[in-house]
């Protein structure tokens, strides 16, 4: 079943490490939206803030990546694998879609940080979505294999 079933500790290390990689990388992203780029500017009043960062954007958006991060790494990495690992691509993709059709929501007149972490939501949803497919294609092929006779 591709590598979705192998309960091997390198295995588990590997994801661990290529997702912290990842939430590093974005929160990096946004932290040079945030001070470097576009810092938040008080005097921008009314209409003339849009599309500039907020006052304390950063840090509520490092909250949200921690956050988002945990509930990748508590789907994902549990120490039971089951037959059909898809499930859990599922219950991924239904949980990230919501969040990214909220955050979508909120986009019109948001800053630098506030896009960044959407954009980062969307690939985390594409790449849910290839895991999901292939996971759903591997469980099919391997149930076809089971029931011919050898």
């Amino acid at each position: 079943m591709l590598f979705f079933g192998i309960k091997n500790v390198w295995f588990r290390i590997g994801i661990f490490l290529i997702l912290s990689a990842c939430a590093l990388l974005f929160v990096s992203m946004m932290h040079q939206s945030y001070y470097l780029t576009d810092p938040y500017n008080p005097e921008l009043i009314g209409t003339r803030a849009y599309g500039h960062n907020g006052e304390g954007n950063f840090k509520t958006f490092s909250i949200i990546v921690l956050i988002e991060y945990l509930i990748l790494l508590g789907v994902l990495l549990p120490f039971s694998f089951s037959r059909f690992y898809w499930m859990r691509f599922l219950v991924l993709q239904t949980i990230f879609g919501g969040w990214f059709f909220l955050l979508v929501l909120g986009a019109m007149h948001s800053g630098g940080v506030y896009m960044i972490h959407l954009l980062t939501v969307l690939a985390v949803l594409i790449i849910i979505f290839i895991l999901l497919i292939t996971s759903v294609v591997a469980e099919i092929v391997n149930r076809n294999k089971s029931n011919f006779p050898t």
